[in-house]
């Protein structure tokens, strides 16, 4: 008698318990469908955002300086999800090719510093909203060819030929006229950034058939083969910092003070 009274009490006691345990199962699978919704909403965000601004920045390049072609840009934020606050540390710009300053520049690279967008009106507007200006470290390159087209523009005493950049030296080809006879001369030097902007190529060497000129022609040639040219009318506010040559190309860098002014 008492064993039944138990199971009675045990069976009544049990069958309540399973019936509601079936509304926390309901409400289970509810949030574990919304954080599942939430998770690819975020992995979407991260993976369209970033590809987005950086259409934007390179679309505002291109039409700022007139490019032929949309440069390369690529925003860095850190930790990821800043990304979504507008917040960036840094980036890169690469431009191909390319006016710079009056020359053709055959490359543009420019470093971002960190620099905050205001998200939402920026892709709302398709133009760049934010706090502050956008900066960052420039270096542009020249080729030989380019180098040897201002060389060219600019001596004139005697006509320049191949120009060769390597090692931290500039070497310009030619063929002059020595007691009457055609010689070909090779004149080395170096180039650097004056306080007023200006490049400067400065000979310290002319050798003819790989030996040295005599001393009264080295100077007459070293005084006309001195040349120099200002980068004008630059695409941004910047500040040039040096100038450096490096295996067939010369390189001038600096820090650009507003990249996308307003």
């Amino acid at each position: 008698m008492w064993t039944g009274c138990w199971t009675v009490i045990w069976t009544s006691s049990y069958t309540p318990t399973s019936e509601a345990g079936q509304l926390p199962s309901a409400l289970r699978v509810a949030i574990g469908s919304g954080l599942i919704s939430a998770v690819f909403l975020v992995i979407g965000l991260y993976t369209f955002i970033p590809a987005l601004v950086d259409q934007l920045v390179a679309g505002a390049l291109r039409q700022q300086l007139g490019l032929s072609q949309t440069p390369t840009v690529r925003l860095q934020s850190d930790p990821a999800p800043a990304v979504l606050l507008g917040d960036f540390t840094g980036g890169r710009v690469v431009i191909e090719g390319g006016e710079f300053g009056g020359v053709e520049a055959e490359r543009i690279t420019i470093d971002l510093n960190p620099f905050e967008l205001n998200l939402v009106q920026s892709l709302w507007s398709g133009r760049l909203m934010g706090e502050g200006e956008i900066s960052g470290a420039l270096r542009a390159e020249l080729s030989e060819e380019e180098v040897a087209e201002v060389a060219r523009e600019q001596v004139t005493q005697f006509p320049v030929g191949e120009v060769t950049l390597e090692g931290g030296r500039v070497t310009v080809g030619s063929d002059v006229e020595v007691f009457g006879l055609g010689v070909p001369i090779t004149v080395e030097g170096e180039v650097e950034l004056l306080e007023s902007g200006e490049l400067e190529f400065l000979p310290r060497r002319v050798e003819a058939f790989g030996v040295p000129v005599p001393e009264e022609i080295t100077d007459r040639l070293l005084a006309d083969s001195d040349f120099r040219f200002a980068l004008e009318e630059l695409p941004f506010e910047m500040e040039l910092e040096e100038v450096g040559v490096e295996e067939g190309r010369l390189y001038v860098s600096g820090e650009v003070r507003d990249l996308l002014p307003g």
